[in-house]
């Protein structure tokens, strides 16, 4: 009797199956989640080195077929504005948008989204989301009449700056040796005018006078598509703590980027695990549902160390599964709280 019972136990012990590694359980949990990265520059890349998106290139960080390989279920492509260039800026912008309207005739599988309802429309149909925004506000010229068309276009986001002053809003980087008036006359209008027609309102690259002004002339949630923490690297670029509250209070988001000088200090090569430390910041200064991913890939990311391009985002999946991180909680950085942001902002 006493045999044929440890008979039993040993034939039930060798039908359970094996407890998961952490590489297991992250390569499961990130092929089973919606993944949102915030921000990237390939647009710029694609019109610099005629770079095939669709087909992909070894000069992009984030094209189609990268996309795929990273389970990626909505990429944001931001329409940078150069300091210098033979076009006016919104010309410019104008210019990018048909180049990636010509983009997605090469790839069907992309499609442009307007809205969350689109996205969950593209979802269902097998389609990776793409969201356009443009990073830096002299791309209006100071016309409202141009953001508008722009929104016409497609465009759903806009840092009010990059890093210099413009017409809008005095940018991060200038206002650490001069003193800025933070939003304009014509940047306050452009802000009213964004969050009336259903505009992610950027932080990112904007002075701390332009974010505290934002606060002042808006009541609805903001966003910062690519930054890191002030309080982990003291860097000008990234957010103090009063920001990140500020954007959690709203119901906003804060998409953690992947620049190692931003997130580190010492000036050595990020790794994922930076990554997560500033994400870990944000979650224990506000709590998990306002932290997201913002990689700001073909930017000047070239030195991380695993998170290369937008193929390897498991990575980072892991190295949250390897932090304690809960399923729930994973599922809400990798995409779940941007589409929360998402759908108020632009239903």
């Amino acid at each position: 009797m006493i045999m044929a019972a440890f008979g039993i136990i040993q034939a039930q012990n060798q039908t359970q199956p094996a407890a998961e590694t952490e590489a297991e359980r992250a390569a499961r949990l990130h092929q089973s989640s919606i993944v949102c990265d915030l921000h990237a520059d390939s647009l710029t890349i694609v019109k610099r080195k005629h770079a095939n998106f669709a087909r992909g290139s070894s000069a992009l960080q984030i094209d189609l077929p990268k996309l795929k390989a990273g389970n990626i279920s909505l990429a944001t492509l931001a329409i940078w504005i150069p300091d210098k260039m033979k076009y006016a800026n919104f010309k410019y912008a104008d210019l990018l948008i048909s180049l990636f309207g010509g983009i997605l005739k090469e790839a069907p599988d992309l499609r442009l989204v307007r809205g969350f309802g689109e996205f969950e429309a593209a979802r269902k149909d097998g389609k990776i989301a793409i969201v356009l925004t443009i990073e830096d506000g002299r791309a209006i010229e100071g016309k409202i009449e141009n953001l508008r068309a722009l929104y016409e276009r497609g465009i759903r986001g806009m840092s009010l700056t990059w890093n210099i002053n413009n017409d809008l809003a005095t940018g991060v980087w200038e206002a650490r040796r001069r003193k800025g008036q933070g939003l304009t006359g014509k940047g306050r209008e452009v802000v009213r005018e964004m969050a009336k027609m259903g505009m992610m309102i950027d932080i990112s690259h904007a002075s701390p006078e332009t974010v505290r002004d934002i606060l002042k002339v808006v009541t609805g949630p903001i966003y910062a598509s690519h930054a890191c923490v002030y309080a982990i690297n003291p860097h000008w670029r990234n957010l103090r703590d009063w920001e990140i509250q500020e954007v959690a209070r709203r119901g906003g988001v804060i998409g953690v980027n992947f620049f190692s000088k931003h997130l580190r200090k010492d000036g050595k090569t990020a790794s994922p695990a930076d990554v997560v430390k500033h994400i870990d910041y944000i979650v224990k200064l506000v709590g998990v549902d306002y932290v997201a991913i913002g990689s700001d890939y073909d930017g000047d990311i070239k030195n991380i160390k695993g998170l290369e391009n937008i193929s390897k985002m498991e990575a980072l999946t892991e190295a949250l599964v390897r932090k304690g991180y809960s399923e729930e909680n994973i599922r809400k950085i990798l995409g779940g709280n941007f589409l929360r942001y998402f759908k108020t902002v632009c239903p």
